[in-house]
């Protein structure tokens, strides 16, 4: 019976560096998810996003009837939904709503004001898409991985009558990292659904989507502008938002390049704004990339407004 030979010294250190880099794998990825994430960036994602929140429903007032009614177009297109909550209890709902926006905004009751928005938005979003451009869809989900990553844990009401009442109490510099790592995964899922959906698009490539879609009198905001006459920038301009929506979801995770390409990608979408109406999507995606950028910008924008948790 032949005995198996022992390893040589060279292949248990072969072996060694293997087990050690299995482990270094496992460990990285358990501090990735598990590890701890600072809170000055997701405080500023909330203070942002429910602001934001707050505004696309207190500025559909006007129009709420119309919209979300009993007698809406909502339910004209579809008057089975003539029987939910929202129509049945429309001022009740808003106003509930509304109050939960600001609330989360604000950091009050956070966990609860998060839960309230969730349902009462996806109360509303049920009643129809027709009023949005589909970032409705979104809100949701974001919002939850906010209430998980202890977005009220700091500069928030919360921690200040925390502070009032508990002069020991210091609120906590950092969360726990999984439900911003699923926002931060989200949002470049997102621009990799956005983008890549475009790779067979001759207009994509040939660089005249921009152009075709601020000259559209359903998305741009001058319709009646002429842009003949800058249609090379224009061109220019697309393929430059495409390659920063392309290289997103690999970039944003690299250190040296996520700074310029959360820049890059907030230019972008300010533009858009600017040029086109889209609903709140620029709004909101500008309020969620904070989430990339370092600890010290969002601790400067705070300490601006004299939020010193």
């Amino acid at each position: 019976m032949k005995v198996a030979p022992a390893p040589s010294a060279k292949d248990e250190r072969v072996i060694s560096r293997a087990r050690a880099s299995d482990f270094d794998l496992l460990r990285g990825i358990e501090k990735f998810y598990l590890g701890r994430f600072p809170l000055e960036p997701v405080a500023l994602v909330r203070i942002l996003y429910g602001t934001m929140l707050f505004c696309s429903y207190a500025l559909a007032s006007t129009e709420l009837e119309q919209i979300f009614g009993p007698d809406s177009i909502s339910v004209f297109v579809d008057p089975r939904k003539a029987e939910m909550f929202v129509p049945r209890h429309l001022w009740l709902s808003h106003a509930v709503l509304l109050a939960a926006c600001a609330s989360f905004a604000l950091g009050f009751l956070t966990p609860i004001s998060g839960l309230i928005v969730i349902f009462g938005h996806l109360a509303f979003r049920d009643v129809s898409f027709l009023q949005t451009w589909g970032w409705t869809r979104l809100v949701h989900p974001f919002v939850g991985y906010l209430v998980l990553a202890n977005a009220g844990g700091k500069y928030s009401i919360d921690a200040w009558l925390l502070q009032r009442f508990w002069p020991s109490f210091r609120p906590a510099r950092t969360t726990i990292a999984w439900p911003v790592r699923l926002l931060q995964i989200h949002i470049t899922a997102l621009y990799l659904m956005v983008a890549w959906h475009r790779i067979d698009n001759v207009h994509w490539h040939t660089g005249s989507m921009v152009y075709v879609a601020l000259a559209n009198t359903v998305f741009g905001r001058f319709p009646l502008a002429d842009l003949q006459g800058i249609k090379p920038v224009l061109a220019v301009m697309c393929w430059i938002a495409w390659l920063f929506e392309l290289g997103a979801p690999v970039f944003l995770w690299v250190k040296k390049t996520r700074t310029y390409f959360v820049l890059g990608l907030m230019t972008m979408h300010l533009g858009l704004e600017i040029m086109s109406t889209v609903g709140w999507w620029q709004f909101a995606m500008l309020a969620l990339l904070w989430i990339f950028l370092p600890q010290k910008w969002a601790k400067r924008i705070l300490g601006r407004f004299a939020l010193q948790n």
